[in-house]
């Protein structure tokens, strides 16, 4: 941020005003010099041939996840992070609670892997990730409702509630269950090698179970993944890994 402000200060000195394109060409040549100090994007190259001004904003700063089990602190606002995609109704700050699974996207050599998290993922956590939340964060359904007045929603869709309890005939499968055999079946063995040549060529489908029972030792399954996976920093490690 600051040695952003120091490059738009020094550029506003020694380039006069003039055509925005010619000031956009000028502005890319003229950082060169700083290579390194901070990360240019077509964005801040624009910002800074208009001279837009940067300052941190307060509760900007927050938790993300750069890697899998590597967390780092991070930065969120859209004025510096470009492509913020849906992560703002998803964790709109740093007191939003969630959960989500980081699959890999598509078009990608990398090998096709879920993770859950709690906190926001880079890009590149899971190879182009596809970030699946549990929840989302909405605006109320009421007129002149304003940003600081959120609700938090199930990300599953009722319909797909609705085919599952109808599909095993138990209306006590919720949408908490559903979210956690997704993450089951996506660590099912059977599945990866079942769909090796479709996982990372298009977007991951979710076979139904045959059974209930089935259903439920995915559900079982996802629910302790998704724990080992998410606390992982407060979980006692086994043993023979010390």
């Amino acid at each position: 941020m600051a040695s952003y402000e120091r490059i738009r200060e020094e550029f506003a000195r020694t380039n006069p005003s003039g055509k925005s394109k010619d000031r956009l060409a000028a502005a890319k040549r003229f950082v060169r010099k700083t290579h390194g100090e901070f990360h240019w994007n077509t964005e801040s190259y624009r910002d800074l041939a208009n001279g837009r001004e940067y300052a941190v904003e307060e509760g900007g700063l927050t938790t993300g996840m750069y890697r899998p089990f590597f967390k780092q602190r991070l930065y969120f606002n859209r004025q510096l992070n470009s492509r913020t995609g849906e992560f703002a109704e998803i964790y709109p700050d740093p007191k939003a609670k969630n959960l989500g699974i980081s699959i890999t996207g598509t078009g990608v050599s990398t090998p096709s892997y879920a993770l859950m998290t709690d906190a926001i993922s880079d890009d590149g956590f899971a190879g182009h990730t596809v970030y699946l939340p549990r929840w989302r964060y909405v605006p109320p359904e009421e007129a002149f409702s304003t940003a600081d007045k959120l609700e938090r929603t199930s990300n599953i869709n009722p319909s797909t509630l609705t085919d599952y309890r109808e599909h095993y005939g138990d209306d006590s499968i919720t949408d908490e269950d559903l979210f956690h055999h997704v993450y089951g079946v996506l660590h099912s063995k059977q599945y990866r090698e079942t769909f090796a040549a479709d996982l990372g060529k298009t977007s991951a489908r979710i076979p139904v179970p045959d059974t209930i029972e089935d259903f439920r030792e995915f559900v079982k399954a996802g629910r302790e993944l998704a724990r080992l996976h998410v606390e992982y920093e407060s979980i006692e490690p086994y043993a023979d890994s010390q």
